[in-house]
């Protein structure tokens, strides 16, 4: 009849933002609320938002068109290993999070420990 047809498609924004927002949210307090007597290292909590954001960017890729830039050329819409641009991303995420839980670090200091050159400066003059 020469109508044109419209394809169904996946309401992919609010995939990822129940996906990105809410679980990847949940997840984090869930986190800090089985942590908070004793908290993580620094840097722990960062990467754990890293790893989350990340896993879920990745797997919405599949439901979600790609971006028209990366059609030009005869291209098929993947940017690096037949991945989306935002699953390239999502790589250099996972990546970011496991130096964050990798680098080393030197010893963790508490937070009302005194520095050795702050031991003698808010006492006051000796006393004689």
């Amino acid at each position: 009849t020469g109508a044109h047809l419209v394809p169904f498609r996946h309401p992919s924004q609010l995939y990822e933002g129940i996906g990105e927002g809410l679980v990847v949210g949940l997840l984090l307090w869930l986190v800090y609320m089985l942590t908070r007597n004793k908290p993580m290292r620094t840097g722990r909590y960062a990467a754990l938002f890293l790893l989350g954001y990340a896993a879920a960017r990745f797997s919405l890729e599949y439901v979600r068109k790609p971006d028209s830039q990366f059609y030009e050329g005869g291209n098929d819409g993947t940017v690096l290993f037949g991945m989306t641009m935002g699953q390239t991303l999502s790589v250099g995420m996972v990546l970011g999070a496991v130096l964050i839980l990798v680098w080393p670090r030197g010893p963790e200091v508490a937070a009302d420990a005194v520095r050795p050159e702050q031991a003698g400066q808010d006492e006051g003059p000796p006393a004689r």
